[in-house]
């Protein structure tokens, strides 16, 4: 029987990065429009990077791993179903069909691990046994025992990254 895998997945410089944004000014590619009717997903197209989304597919058909979004995305955007659609519009393979939850939202005054805990929480309640990654610009968001891959903010989930949560994945 084949171990059960989750990615637990931040958006903003993990889908996206400094580095696209300045890409997508430079090719006039449109971003966030805070006019834009935001009940539709096309307002935020922009904002994800073809790239990183391409190596997240890759990821998921080499592991076939699950997706539980843990990123602001979840609160700030109307929903699960939103992002799947969103996801759908940008050319994602795997992704809209391997979301299949978000973390609870654990309000603290500290965001020191604050992830970790939500994360934490989300694996109890759904009694999940297998091997989880989170993917990440920032690992100060979760305990030391979480097996973080910590992406440069500055250029997205990369191919180093890629390979590193494959090993974790696969390991």
């Amino acid at each position: 029987m084949t171990q059960k895998r989750l990615v637990f997945l931040d958006i903003d410089g993990v889908l996206n990065s400094m580095g696209w944004k300045i890409s997508r000014s430079y090719y006039s590619i449109p971003g966030y429009d805070p006019d834009a009717l935001q009940e539709s997903p096309p307002y935020l197209l922009g904002e994800l990077d073809l790239t990183p989304i391409a190596l997240l597919d890759e990821l998921l058909d080499d592991t076939n791993a699950q997706i539980v979004i843990s990123s602001s995305w979840r609160q700030i955007h109307p929903g699960i179903d939103w992002l799947i659609e969103l996801f759908q519009l940008r050319g994602a393979r795997l992704i809209p069909a391997r979301i299949i939850g978000a973390t609870p939202v654990i309000n603290s005054i500290s965001l020191l691990h604050q992830r970790g805990n939500e994360i934490d929480s989300y694996i109890s309640t759904h009694a999940f046994d297998g091997k989880f990654i989170c993917i990440d610009d920032c690992s100060f968001h979760y305990q030391p025992y979480h097996k973080v891959v910590e992406t440069n903010p500055g250029i997205g989930f990369s191919v180093i990254d890629y390979q590193q949560a494959l090993d974790l994945l696969n390991g």
